[in-house]
C-alpha cells in the first residue's frame, strides 16, 4: 500500500464558497460511491443541475476524471482493493481534490481498515472544509 501525505498547506487556500467549488466536484465524483454505500446524496439544497455537473467534471484533467470513474466502478463492483489503488492514484494526481481522499476513506472502511479510513476522511475534511457531505457543520462563508 502506498503511504500518502496530506497536501502541503503552506500557501493560501482557495475558498470553496461557490456552487462549482469543491463540494460540486465531491458530489459529482463521489456520488456513485456514496450511493453504493446506501448513503444519501448531497443535501437537497446542494442538488446540482446537469450543466453544473458537467462544468465540475471539466475542472480537472480527463485523465484524473477517468481514474476516479474507474475507481468508482471498481468500488461499485465490490473490488475495494482495486478501488483503493485507483483512489490513491487520484490523490497522487490531485492532492487538493477531496474526492480521492473520500474514496480512500470509503474503500478503507469497506476493507475494515478503520484507522486508515479515519485518516483519509480527516484529510478530505481538511481539503474541503465547506463540503456538507464530509462535515456535519461546515463553516459559514
Amino acid at each position: 500500500m502506498i503511504k500518502l501525505s496530506p497536501p502541503n498547506r503552506s500557501g493560501p487556500v482557495e475558498p470553496a464558497g461557490t456552487r462549482l467549488g469543491l463540494l460540486t466536484l465531491l458530489a459529482l465524483l463521489a456520488a456513485p460511491l456514496w450511493a453504493a454505500c446506501g448513503g444519501p446524496g448531497a443535501p437537497g439544497s446542494d442538488t446540482l443541475t446537469d450543466e453544473e455537473l458537467e462544468q465540475a467534471r471539466t475542472r480537472y484533467s480527463a485523465e484524473f476524471v477517468a481514474v476516479v470513474d474507474s475507481a468508482n466502478a471498481a468500488y461499485r463492483a465490490d473490488d475495494y482493493a482495486g478501488a483503493l489503488t485507483l483512489y490513491e492514484r487520484a490523490v497522487q494526481m490531485e492532492p487538493e481534490a477531496p474526492v480521492g481522499w473520500f474514496g480512500m476513506y470509503m474503500a478503507h472502511r469497506s476493507l475494515g481498515n478503520e484507522d486508515e479510513a479515519a485518516e483519509a476522511l480527516a484529510t478530505a475534511r481538511e481539503v474541503a472544509p465547506r463540503a456538507s457531505l464530509l462535515n456535519e457543520d461546515p463553516p459559514e462563508d
